[in-house]
């Protein structure tokens, strides 16, 4: 009999710890009968292709007696929700039919129910559009990417600008974007590999290896020796404090993430010591959220699709194979074993 295999949330991650794939998810296999399924109005059936995982998944997975947080705790025992790319197995919905392949919001697990209020969030896939591209540039993280460069950068031609996490998923985007529109770029690596793939595949005028430099502030005045403009803050913590001292007057810094913060205990989370170099320099920090600005959705799309599709715009992504193995993907996301957007292929 077919089986519906689920990744459940087992317990939290020891306090500052990364979230182990042994112990904090457990894998769940239940028979499962597509036809037994009693579908309400409205309701469609699917089976999951592909999952997105990303950083934000971390926010919920602590222990609220330990750690605070602006997050509500995930409570053990459920499913952590994500976006999918979906096939349509039945459906009591006139907008989908059987076979439709759909961009989803359902859960890590290899069918789901999607019903109120997530059907608000089905979209038919694109003919001739790479499926996958809609959890990457034509998704979250490419909207995460488009709405902080157009609208919380709002760049100049000729400006210089430094994106943390470069090869990350919305890196990737904003680096590629800044470019378009004249900006001199400079991106960051954990490794020489990708750093090449910065600076040889997506364009990049310059990037270095964080990770090696001896001092993060003398390596971010090498390559912007006359300062930044804008600093596009994925990761937090000492790089963002670096990048505060080389800030021109009337820089911006769009915060978008804090990924090298995620997994750390609240009294040890990293306290900047640079914010001082900000007084008097008319420079903004604004932190946002992509689902602020869904309504730019369709411009986005216009904007990356024909590029993606003959090769303008580069995008990588790693496609961890098996439901089983999401808790391992979802641990190298952290450690930098992966190179790129990461998803798994059900």
């Amino acid at each position: 009999m077919i089986q519906n295999t689920q990744i459940v949330y087992a317990k939290p991650p020891a306090d500052g710890a990364l979230p182990d794939p042994a112990g904090t998810f457990s894998v769940v296999r239940t028979p499962f009968d597509a036809q037994a399924v009693n579908l309400k109005s409205g309701e469609v059936l699917v089976e999951n292709h592909y999952l997105s995982i990303d950083p934000y998944h971390r926010f919920g997975l602590y222990d609220p007696a330990l750690t605070r947080s602006q997050f509500p705790a995930t409570k053990p025992g459920t499913i952590i929700s994500t976006y999918g790319i979906s096939r349509v197995l039945r459906s009591a919905n006139p907008k989908y039919a059987v076979g439709d392949l759909l961009y989803s919001w359902v859960r890590w697990e290899r069918f789901t129910v999607v019903d109120e209020p997530n059907l608000q969030y089905l979209q038919k896939v694109k003919a001739g559009i790479d499926p996958v591209h809609y959890l990457g540039p034509l998704g979250g993280p490419g909207l995460t990417g488009y709405a902080g460069i157009t609208q919380i950068a709002k760049p100049k031609a000729g400006e210089t600008i430094v994106v943390s996490a470069t090869t990350g998923a919305v890196g990737m985007v904003a680096s590629q974007l800044a470019k378009r529109l004249g900006l001199t770029v400079v991106g960051m690596a954990g490794s020489d590999e990708k750093v090449r793939y910065l600076v040889d595949e997506l364009g990049l005028d310059a990037a270095f290896n964080y990770r090696a430099a001896a001092s993060l502030e003398d390596a971010l005045k090498k390559h912007c020796p006359q300062g930044i403009d804008i600093f596009f803050d994925l990761v937090g913590g000492k790089i963002l404090d670096a990048a505060l001292t080389q800030m021109k007057l009337g820089g911006r810094i769009p915060s978008a993430g804090m990924v090298s913060q995620y997994n750390l205990p609240h009294d040890k989370r990293y306290g900047l010591k640079n914010l001082h170099s900000i007084v008097g320099m008319d420079i903004t920090i604004q932190s946002y959220r992509s689902s602020s600005w869904e309504h730019l959705v369709a411009e986005m799309r216009e904007e990356f699709e024909a590029p993606l599709s003959d090769g303008r715009m580069k995008f990588k992504t790693h496609v961890a194979e098996g439901l089983e193995n999401l808790p391992a993907a979802f641990y190298g996301m952290f450690t930098g074993e992966s190179f790129g957007k990461t998803v798994v292929k059900v």
